[in-house]
């Protein structure tokens, strides 16, 4: 349950981690994101979410070549983000999917290049509300008088939805092979185990094909930017008794998921780091939330651009009220 709203779920899948850290159960909470499963959840309960780049971090033994999936934390602090990792870093290049580690720092000389993502790849959701928020989140970036930004809409064009959807599927369930055949599972976990055992060498290699295509195309249209800033979700969380629906088959429950949660998968397949952060709430008194991400396997980077957010605008709680941390839920305080 989401501890802002109790009728509505919290995310995933992740969820239960950011709804520990939202209720103030925890100050911060073990993660792992495939596909926003770090960011999804943080951003619906207004929390902090960091998804580090592909290969930044060690996810072995089990999972040492994992295309998408990377651990990471929800807190409540982009501050406390930065502590965490300086001792979970890796300090070296440590497999093939990676690209080189720079340790860079924002040159606050320099114009900040920022691209704004109005509309996801691979979605045709209207998402017009979500837009306004992330633009008023924008115009408050702007106003920092130790940054010096310029600000792009940015466009990602990209044609074939279902092979992005088949191949991303494919290579999600791959990640389930490990699993014992004989555990009882719930039957979303079961659905994707029978898609993993179904796919053949064939079909996993042309998924990475694919998805290897798709991140070559979107590459040469971000290449340039130092940010990309979008909503972290297109709308408000549902609620639980939507998940609940008998009518709905588990295949169109994954495709509805990847329709809801937009903004967060394709940078999986992209490898690139992203980090959630809320930055204000829907009208149903949920937190709204924004993600940036940065183009050039540059974490730290992102990490301190997402640290001068934190200490020049804050975060608000629903009475208004500025904290240099995310707001408790009020329920729980």
């Amino acid at each position: 349950n989401n501890p802002w709203d109790t009728d509505k779920n919290s995310g995933g899948s992740s969820g239960g981690a950011a709804a520990a850290v939202a209720s103030g159960i925890a100050p911060i909470a073990h993660a792992s994101d495939g596909g926003g499963s770090i960011r999804i959840p943080a951003a619906i309960c207004g929390q902090i979410g960091f998804k580090p780049s592909r290969g930044r971090l060690p996810c072995g033994p089990q999972m040492s070549f994992s295309f998408l999936s990377t651990g990471g934390v929800i807190s409540k602090s982009v501050r406390d983000q930065i502590d965490i990792y300086k001792n979970i870093w890796y300090p070296q290049h440590i497999g093939d999917w990676t690209g080189p580690i720079r340790i860079s720092q924002i040159d606050i000389k320099k114009k900040l290049k920022i691209g704004f993502l109005s509309k996801a790849p691979f979605c045709d959701l209207n998402t017009d509300t979500a837009n306004e928020k992330c633009l008023d989140f924008i115009k408050n970036i702007e106003k920092i008088d130790a940054l010096n930004v310029e600000v792009e809409q940015l466009t990602i064009n990209h044609d074939n939805h279902q092979l992005f959807f088949e191949s991303f599927i494919t290579l999600w369930a791959s990640l389930l092979n490990s699993l014992p055949l004989d555990k009882p599972f719930e039957k979303g976990t079961k659905y994707l185990m029978d898609v993993a055992i179904k796919a053949t060498a064939r079909d996993l290699q042309l998924s990475i094909n694919a998805l290897s295509q798709v991140s070559k195309s979107i590459f040469s249209q971000i290449k340039g930017f130092d940010f990309i800033i979008s909503p972290a979700l297109p709308g408000p969380p549902i609620s639980n008794s939507e998940l609940l629906n008998p009518d709905v088959t588990l295949e169109q429950m994954i495709q509805s998921g990847f329709e809801t949660t937009p903004y967060t998968p394709w940078v999986n397949v992209m490898g690139l780091p992203a980090i959630t952060i809320p930055t204000g709430f829907w009208s149903s008194g949920t937190p709204f939330a924004c993600q940036i991400l940065c183009t050039s396997f540059e974490d730290e980077k992102l990490l301190q651009f997402a640290e001068i957010l934190e200490t020049e605008i804050g975060y608000i709680d629903l009475a208004g009220k500025n904290h240099r941390v995310c707001p408790i839920a009020p329920g729980y305080i």
